[in-house]
Parts: C-alpha cells; structure tokens; sequence
C-alpha cells in the first residue's frame, strides 16, 4: 500500500513539474499572442480608417507588433536575462520608438499604444514563466533588503516605500522589447510589402 502512495506522489510531483515547466507557460504565451493580436487588429483598424495624419510611424509599430507576434515564444524572462546580462542591445518603448516630428494627436495615440505594449511585454516577461517569477520575487527580496541595511544611513523614511521605488527602478518594463531576429523584422517587412 506505502508503495502505491509513493508512486502517486511521485506521479503528482512530476505532473505538477511538467504544468509548472510546460503548460503554464505555453498558456501565458497563447494569452500574450492573443493580446497581442486584438492589439494589432485595433492598429490595423485605426490606420485603415486614416486616424493618423502619418500613417507611416504607426505602419512601423504594426510591423513591430507582428514581430513580436511572430516571436512570442521567444519572449522570455530568460532571454531578457541573458540580454540584461552579456550587454545586448535592449529596445524601449517609446524611447527607442520615434515619435518626434509628428503631430500631436498621432504622438499621443502611438505613445498611448507603446504603453500598452511595454505594460503586456513585461507582464508576459515578468508574470509567464518561473524564471520570470524567480526573477520578480528575488529581485524584490533584494530590494527590500538593500532598503532595510540603508535604512540607518539613509533618513528618508518608509522601508518600503523605498522597496517599491528601488523595484521600480531594477525591473524597468520598457527593457522589455528586445532585437530577437532582424530576419523577422524584415521578414515583416516584406510580408507588409506584398500586401
């Protein structure tokens, strides 16, 4: 009887590793791609309907989102952290969007719209993977450390409400939009051009 306990459990562990390992990121990317195509199918639908004076820069942040679409399993806490690690060039919204020499109404629209994708890009990062939990949960055990040892050196006040500023500045969402393949880029860019 302990035998057949034994296997159970260890049956369970192993099933509980592989949804942890498995499942429940594969679950969180398919959530992302489908985000991330109600997002482009709302672009799409405002550039057809000539809501831009320019249409070209959002045309550019279409060709992004399908890129990303394209490599959505690729968008990883791992990657990021490899990136973040070796020094690779790291993309940010809207810094590294140009949204300059445009009209105000097309800047606030496109910056409203790389908002959103920073916030989806780094709850996916962040939220879809273990990794991405390890990485969120050590990151913000240290934070917290960091701010109670500094704490009798530095007379500012709340320990946590220095936790949550030294968090904010270590996990910054906009490094989350990364080179992952030009090929892919341009892959889009022709797929772009042929319709």
């Amino acid at each position: 009887m302990s035998a057949l306990l034994t296997i159970d459990f260890v049956a369970l562990a192993l099933f509980a590793g592989f949804c942890v390992a498995r499942v429940i990121p594969a679950c969180s990317t398919s959530v992302f791609r489908s985000r991330l195509w109600q997002f482009r199918d709302e672009l799409a639908d405002e550039i057809r309907a000539n809501a831009y004076r320019d249409p070209e820069r959002a045309k550019t942040l279409l060709r992004e989102v399908e890129c990303i679409i394209e490599k959505a399993k690729d968008v990883t806490a791992g990657r990021a952290l490899y990136m973040q690690i070796f020094g690779r060039r790291l993309r940010s919204f809207p810094q590294d969007f140009p949204l300059d020499g445009i009209c105000a109404q097309d800047r606030e629209r496109l910056a409203r719209h790389c908002d959103w994708l920073e916030w989806a890009l780094s709850r996916h990062i962040y939220l879809g993977s273990p990794l991405g939990w390890l990485l969120l949960v050590g990151v913000a055990t240290l934070s917290l450390l960091i701010s109670i040892f500094e704490r009798p050196f530095n007379h500012s006040g709340n320990v946590f409400r220095n936790t949550r500023s030294r968090v904010r500045d270590e996990v910054d969402p906009r490094l989350t939009l990364f080179d992952l393949n030009r090929e892919a880029i341009a892959h889009g860019r022709e797929l772009n051009q042929m319709v």
